[in-house]
């Protein structure tokens, strides 16, 4: 039995088995389990890598069997922490120009655990019983490159250009790349999602792109209303929340999940979490006691909006 955790922890994502979610703390880089029927968090050990800082070095994890596989950020590895003896196994990942590996997105795919790492640029296929890695596939060469968040369809692996308006399609079958060009984008990437017919993503700008591939055909939406807008933590008072600008330096949105008959944003540094379902555009949010609905019709496609206020988050609908 570890012991309970009784400090903040944060981490970028649990994996959910029944009752129990297992996660990272991102400062410490130790594994922990929280019991969600008691909400009591047990400490399961630190992950021993030797690196002087602990921060963000494995903050991912997803369980296999009765292993947890612990993904790198900042680490040089991916650690499995074996609950059978509880101990911790080290798999090194070659990395001979030292950049930051950082996968982001992995799937557990026919005994295998399908990664991409972002500063490598390249898809990782690591043996499950074995524990170890079996191949890895350039996804391109040039370093000029940057990819950003990648999402799994079916046998192919779509990963966004964060530079570029570009996606590329890896074949896990072929092990071949192919190269998209979104039309009617700008710039780069830093999310997508797949809801079964289209690519959702967005970027810098104030705008969500839906992207049919098979019609190589995209929906631009950035009718959003006036009260979205993004915080500049360098201000105070009125400068704080600016709802003009309509390109940022920063994402407009962190990640974005397909969640049933939804798709979420999840902001940045944005003051409002946004989903998407198919008819309109809602917003309600509350003003001094008072309570205002603002709807607009977006085609076949319905945005409702959440806003944060004192850490707390305001729930939008109909």
């Amino acid at each position: 039995m570890g012991e309970r955790v009784d400090y903040f922890v944060w981490s970028d994502n649990w994996y959910i088995e029944g009752n129990k979610a297992w996660l990272v703390d991102g400062e410490k880089n130790c594994l922990l389990c929280l019991n969600l029927d008691v909400d009591e968090c047990e400490y399961k050990g630190e992950i021993p890598d030797k690196a002087s800082s602990k921060f963000r070095l494995n903050p991912r994890c997803i369980k296999c069997n009765s292993d947890i596989f612990l993904m790198p950020d900042c680490g040089d590895s991916i650690w499995v922490y074996q609950l059978d003896n509880s101990q911790f196994h080290r798999i090194k990942i070659e990395n001979p120009e030292g950049v930051q590996i950082s996968i982001t997105n992995f799937w557990q795919d026919n005994g295998k655990i399908i990664a991409v790492s972002i500063g490598l640029r390249q898809i990782i296929e690591i043996n499950i019983k074995e524990r170890k890695i079996e191949n890895s596939y350039q996804i391109c060469k040039s370093k000029n490159v940057k990819i950003s968040r990648s999402v799994k369809v079916g046998g192919k692996i779509y990963c966004i250009s964060a530079v570029s308006n570009q996606i590329y399609q890896f074949d896990l079958n072929a092990k071949k790349t192919e190269v998209y060009t979104i039309p009617n984008t700008e710039d780069g990437f830093r999310t997508i999602c797949y809801d079964g017919e289209n690519f959702w993503l967005s970027g810098w700008h104030k705008a969500v792109y839906v992207w049919n591939k098979e019609d190589d055909v995209t929906r631009v939406i950035d009718d959003f209303p006036p009260q979205f807008g993004i915080y500049n933590f360098a201000h105070y008072g009125d400068s704080l929340l600016d709802c003009k600008a309509v390109k940022y330096d920063t994402p407009v949105f962190i990640d974005s999940a397909a969640v049933g008959q939804y798709i979420w944003y999840i902001p940045f540094q944005t003051n409002k979490i946004i989903y998407v379902d198919g008819l309109h555009i809602y917003m309600k949010y509350g003003l001094k006691g008072a309570e205002f609905r603002i709807e607009k019709s977006f085609g076949k496609y319905r945005i409702i909006y959440f806003m944060i206020r004192n850490g707390d988050m305001e729930s939008i609908g109909k």
